[in-house]
């Protein structure tokens, strides 16, 4: 009877590694060291259930060692790496960790099976490196490199970097590193020393902003929007829903808080700043660059 308690004993606890793995992980994004151990609880199952199926192997063994002890001692060994994962996550649910990262990526592993793993790196608030797990929506939210069923069959990572200046502000559990949600911050102010693009950007301290889907691309300084979010906006003219033009002092069709190569596509989210505002046939707002907030 005691040798069968050390059984369940162990069981109970190949559970809880897989709850840990499955709710964590989504069980492809551990840590190297957790499928080492997984491998080892699986070994020694099958061990002991051959152990437990075999009468004679078990009646030999039992003269020389304590099986079904030894057999829980290895589970409750490698499941202690789970045991604390799980229970940061579940300590930290109602006050998760949080970071504004800057310099950051978004980078997709493809594994075999279409198992793809997500990640997000980047600098945090005391300068050092952080990276986070993330699942696919968050990753197709904030990462806009090539979709995946377009990558060519030998490449197996894609990423997408921001510039410096974009900064995420991110909460996340402290044990598996899972991100629970990021929101895109407004772009600090330009240092004086970039002044190819401080020239052309007005003082952005007493501008109010807005976020807006555009709907249609006249042209590269002139797109038609549906405003989303009135985000500081306190005039009387624009309310939340409104169609608006917005106007450009230069091209509006790369949003600056993106580096590398993206074109704005009907559909996309962005956020700016209101240089100014005039109601003659129609709404008219006035701006000077796009942010990317999300794309459909």
């Amino acid at each position: 009877m005691v040798k069968t308690y050390k059984g369940c004993f162990a069981a109970v606890f190949i559970f809880i590694d897989f709850l840990v793995l499955l709710l964590c992980y989504s069980i492809t994004q551990a840590p190297v060291l957790y499928y080492i151990l997984a491998v080892v609880i699986l070994l020694s199952s099958i061990f002991y259930i051959v152990y437990k199926l075999r009468p004679d192997l078990r009646d030999f063994l039992d003269d020389h060692v304590d099986i079904p002890f030894l057999y829980a001692l290895v589970v409750l060994l490698c499941s202690i790496a789970f045991l604390r994962t799980g229970a940061m996550d579940l300590i930290s649910l109602k006050s998760p960790s949080r970071a504004v990262l800057s310099n950051t990526e978004f980078t997709m592993n493809r594994h075999i099976l279409n198992l793809n793993t997500y990640r997000l790196s980047g600098t945090n608030e005391e300068e050092d490196d952080l990276t986070l797990n993330i699942n696919k929506d968050l990753y197709n939210s904030f990462s806009y490199a090539v979709p995946s069923e377009e990558l060519e069959n030998n490449s197996k990572i894609q990423s997408y970097a921001y510039s410096e200046n974009a900064l995420f502000d991110v909460t996340y559990l402290p044990g598996s590193k899972r991100v629970l949600t990021i929101t895109a911050q407004d772009l600090p102010a330009e240092d004086s020393e970039d002044t190819q693009v401080s020239d052309l950007m007005p003082d952005s301290s007493n501008l109010e902003s807005l976020q807006a889907e555009i709907t249609s691309i006249i042209d590269a300084t002139t797109m038609e929007a549906k405003v989303t979010d009135l985000k500081d906006y306190s005039g009387d003219v624009i309310k939340n829903g409104s169609t608006i033009t917005i106007h450009g002092s230069m091209t509006l069709l790369y949003p600056f808080n993106v580096q590398g190569f993206y074109e704005i596509k009907e559909g996309d989210q962005v956020e700016f700043l209101i240089s100014d505002v005039s109601a003659e046939d129609g709404i008219t707002v006035e701006t000077s660059y796009l942010n990317l907030v999300t794309a459909p």
